[in-house]
Order: structure tokens, then C-alpha cells, then sequence
């Protein structure tokens, strides 16, 4: 039952990356520069210096980053029982990043 689970949340996880690669250009920099008024609103209360256009870039890098670091936790307890667990999980996740 516990194998059921994870790869139905692992395929919920990876129809939720391809949606939100599939966004065009204005609505992803729309989702993306909302974190960036955060963070600048946080920065600016904090009194650190920062470049508007280097923290979108490091916004968006760190999305792709948390995306797939959650595949990785899904896909491992998935192939958590499986000897070659760490395979699995790199071929998994590398063809979603390839698609």
C-alpha cells in the first residue's frame, strides 16, 4: 500500500513540474517575481543590498531546485525497498528533467 501511495504522489509531483514548465514566460516571471518582492521587502527590512535581477534568477534556479529535491524524496521512498534504489531514482529523475 505504501508503494501505491508514492508513486501515485511521485506522478502527482511530476504532472506539477511539467505544469509548471509548461507556463509561458509572463505568467512564470508573474509566480516568480511575487518571492522576489518578498525577499526584497525581507532584505530591504534587513538592510541587505541585493540585485533585483540576480535574486529573480536566484529565485527561479531555487524553484527547479526544490521541485526536483522533492521528486528525489518521493521517487527514494518509492524505491525504498528496492536494492538498486539509488539508480532508480536518478534514472527517474533525470528523464523528468530531460522531458
Amino acid at each position: 500500500m505504501r508503494r501505491v501511495i508514492f508513486f501515485f504522489l511521485s506522478g502527482f509531483w511530476t504532472a506539477f513540474i511539467f505544469y509548471n514548465s509548461l507556463q509561458p514566460g509572463s505568467e512564470s516571471a508573474e509566480i516568480s517575481g511575487r518571492f522576489v518582492r518578498l525577499f526584497g521587502v525581507i532584505f530591504d527590512r534587513l538592510g541587505i543590498a541585493y540585485d533585483h535581477g540576480s535574486l529573480s534568477i536566484i529565485v527561479r534556479k531555487a524553484a527547479h531546485i526544490f521541485e526536483f529535491f522533492v521528486l528525489a524524496l518521493l521517487l527514494f521512498q518509492l524505491f525504498k525497498d528496492n536494492k538498486y534504489r539509488y539508480l532508480g531514482v536518478a534514472v527517474c529523475g533525470f528523464t523528468v528533467a530531460v522531458i
